[in-house]
């Protein structure tokens, strides 16, 4: 449980901090995921890796869809 407070308040500033909304969902996903204290540490980084990946790709995805390459690529 400790684990998932520690990480989740560390990414809750790093997503005040920087202003990135994507970490205020993984927050919280790790909050919850820590709260489950009877998942164990593994569930609690497998929540949070997945929830990263995704986070990530979806905003990879957005990037890439918005922008257009150079003219000379």
């Amino acid at each position: 449980m400790l684990l998932g407070l520690s990480i989740g308040a560390f990414l809750l500033y790093l997503a005040h901090a920087f202003g990135l909304a994507r970490f205020y969902a993984l927050a919280v996903l790790t909050l919850l995921a820590g709260a489950a204290a009877s998942l164990g540490s593994a569930a609690c980084f497998l929540t949070l890796g997945v929830g990263a990946l995704i986070s990530g790709w979806l905003t990879l995805w957005r990037y890439l869809k918005s922008t257009r390459p150079l003219a000379g690529s």
